[in-house]
């Protein structure tokens, strides 16, 4: 049983316990004699699943593709032969989650087996948080419908979270110097705005800013709803860790400007590395 790696249990039931394992191991090595295994060894070895690998020979990319994709969050997108997309997923680090579809195993989830039927290239989008991953994906999901996703259902909820008020959220891009700015209304789309963290590029982020708070309401699609959810569900769960400013309790616009400055400046300070790095 020790050399099987079976569990050993030490209780009343030790003799009765004892005797089954020994049973099980004399008919496992009767069994496996008959076979042509009469050593432990060989019987242990004929015991351990056999694994295959992925024949890259069906897609349009190698297993150099697979090593050399980005470690950062993002978004991945699968197609077929004829470019229409299969599936649609994402991570906080691109480079792993996507390898383990192409990972030697013993056995494959049904699912998996279908997508790597179908697929011929993968193609990634990296982003600079789990957030902006989360709705990049929801997004892509709504606008391809691809038959492996389990579609995004838009339901309206008795409680509604920040994203129900106007505020902007702040957190890291992909490009490390700057800083993406998530301007949010219940009224309206998600607006992402890049901001450069020296503020070079700034006038014109707040004349966008400021702009798309001062538009006047309108009906929300799917693709907009899914994405206002997700980032709520977000908010709900990790709203103590991320940098919201909200518009209402910024007061006039001019301080409004000054909060998010400040915010964006400081986006390189060990206490906000820690806020937005969830």
């Amino acid at each position: 049983a020790e050399a099987l790696d079976l569990p050993f249990v030490e209780d009343e039931d030790r003799e009765a316990t004892c005797g089954f394992y020994s049973n099980l191991l004399f008919g496992l090595l009767e069994n496996s004699e008959s076979r042509g295994l009469d050593t432990l060894e060989s019987v242990y070895e004929d015991l351990q699943p056999t694994v295959t690998a992925v024949d890259f020979e069906a897609f349009a990319f190698d297993e150099a593709y697979l090593e050399d994709l980005p470690t950062s969050p993002g978004v991945y997108v699968m197609r077929d032969a004829e470019g229409q997309v299969v599936y649609v997923g994402k991570s906080v680090h691109l480079r792993d989650r996507v390898k383990t579809y192409f990972a030697k195993r013993s056995e494959r989830e049904e699912k998996t087996l279908k997508i790597l039927d179908r697929i011929w290239t993968v193609e990634v989008e990296v982003v600079g948080s789990e957030l902006e991953a989360l709705i990049l994906e929801a997004r892509l999901i709504q606008i391809t419908r691809p038959g492996f996703n389990k579609q995004v259902k838009v339901h309206e909820r008795a409680n509604l979270a920040t994203s129900r008020k106007a505020a902007v959220i702040l957190l890291p891009s992909s490009s490390p110097d700057c800083v993406e700015l998530f301007c949010v209304r219940a009224d309206r789309e998600i607006r992402q705005i890049r901001a450069r963290k020296d503020l070079a590029d700034w006038a014109g982020g707040w004349v966008e800013a400021e702009t798309f708070l001062s538009e006047s309401p309108c009906e929300l699609d799917a693709v907009e709803k899914a994405a206002h959810h997700i980032l709520d569900s977000w908010l709900q769960q990790n709203g103590e860790q991320a940098i919201t400013v909200d518009v209402c309790d910024a007061g006039e616009r001019t301080n409004l400007k000054r909060l998010l400055e400040e915010h964006i400046r400081d986006a390189d300070n060990e206490t906000w590395e820690k806020a937005w790095r969830v």
